[in-house]
């Protein structure tokens, strides 16, 4: 049924430091200095690397304090501006001022907050990661296999999500409506916020609603805290917590639930293939079709059919049975799989290494005739 070949693009040797294994610890937090024999350094006891639950509910508060450290930065910056054009004068009114906006204008005093954070998460995220930051995060790139699988699963998703939130909406706000503590998390709806910024300009919408929120929160939730909690609870137990605060930050609660089977499919992505800019790709483009449909004012509220649900979960499932038959393997010089403690995605410290995956044809070619139809359907709304 099904035919497979080598990747023609399997990367070249790596080796992670050029050191022998056993003059130095390959675990990070390991207490020794060095190692005098392969008995000492594999009795070494293995700690996980990475925040635990405590410290990943820090980052998450980290990440919003920062926004709103941005924000105020930002409309500080609005009140001074105003004033010097009404010759000193500061006579500021929020409501007003917004009013006076366009809406590019508009989007970039709500969403580039996010970015702004990113200056002082980035570095701090990266001293979290030290020694070593860029090899734990993985920047290789993914197969043409794996980018094509990604590519293709990210519509099916996104109906599945979809579906999920216009099921959930009507009993929220149902549920909401005599509590107005509850009320306040309405105003939290990701969709209604971004339905305002309809007329802005793509580029700009693309940037600050698809590039940086791809690259942003994947660092975070993929880089950081999922790192720490899967070590530490193992796959499912793991991907399920970093996929639930991965959904929290999105506030509006049908959103967050809705948006859990992304996490999970892009925490499984990340590990998977190995490779940081996998799961950025499948955020970014799911964050973009996004963009797409509010600029072209094509958000269907109408329920979706059973049957086109149906394909779409199904193909999700497909899609995480495939990317784990085609996952990225560290392979040792022997030709044996290195399975790093914790599954963790970084290059093993001290072993010379081969990225290698295994592309198989009738998988790919079914993803390609997915996303074919896909852009097809795009086309023709």
């Amino acid at each position: 049924m099904m035919s497979d070949s080598q990747d023609d693009f399997i990367d070249t040797p790596v080796i992670a430091e050029a050191v022998n294994p056993f003059d130095g610890p390959v675990s990070e937090g390991s207490e020794a200095e060095g190692f005098s024999s392969e008995e000492e350094f594999s009795a070494t006891p293995y700690r996980a690397p990475g925040p635990g639950l405590p410290e990943s509910f820090g980052w998450i508060f980290l990440f919003f304090t920062l926004q709103f450290g941005a924000m105020i930065v930002v409309l500080v910056s609005a009140i001074l501006l105003t004033a010097n054009a009404n010759g000193g004068q500061i006579g500021f009114n929020l409501e007003a001022w917004l009013e006076t906006l366009s809406p590019t204008e508009k989007l970039f005093v709500f969403t580039s907050p996010a970015f702004f954070a990113l200056f002082l998460l980035i570095p701090l995220g990266l001293l979290r990661l030290a020694p070593r930051p860029i090899s734990r995060l993985n920047l290789n790139l993914p197969s043409f296999g794996q980018t094509i699988m990604v590519t293709s699963v990210v519509i099916p998703l996104a109906i599945v999500g979809s579906a999920v939130m216009a099921a959930l909406n009507p009993i929220w706000l149902e549920f909401s409506a005599p509590y107005p503590v509850f009320r306040m998390l309405n105003d939290m709806d990701a969709n209604a916020i971004l339905g305002q910024f309809g007329a802005a300009s793509l580029p700009v919408a693309l940037f600050f609603i698809a590039v940086v929120p791809g690259i942003g929160e994947e660092f975070l939730f993929r880089g950081i805290i999922g790192r720490g909690l899967v070590a530490r609870w193992g796959l499912v137990a793991g991907i399920g917590m970093t996929s639930l605060l991965f959904a929290s930050v999105h506030m509006y609660p049908p959103h967050v639930l809705a948006i859990v089977p992304m996490g999970i499919a892009l925490h499984w992505t990340y590990l998977m293939t190995k490779s940081f800019w996998a799961p950025v790709l499948f955020h970014f483009l799911n964050n973009a079709l996004a963009t797409l449909q509010i600029q072209s004012d094509q958000v269907d509220e109408e329920p979706t059919h059973w049957a086109i649900l149906l394909i779409a979960a199904a193909y999700c499932v497909w899609y995480m049975y495939w990317l784990t038959q085609m996952r990225t393997v560290h392979q040792t010089a022997g030709g044996e799989e290195y399975v790093s403690p914790g599954n963790e995605v970084e290059i093993p410290l001290g072993i010379e290494v081969q990225r290698k995956s295994q592309t198989y044809l009738i998988p790919v070619l079914v993803a390609i005739l997915m996303l074919g139809a896909e852009i097809l359907l795009l086309i023709s709304l």
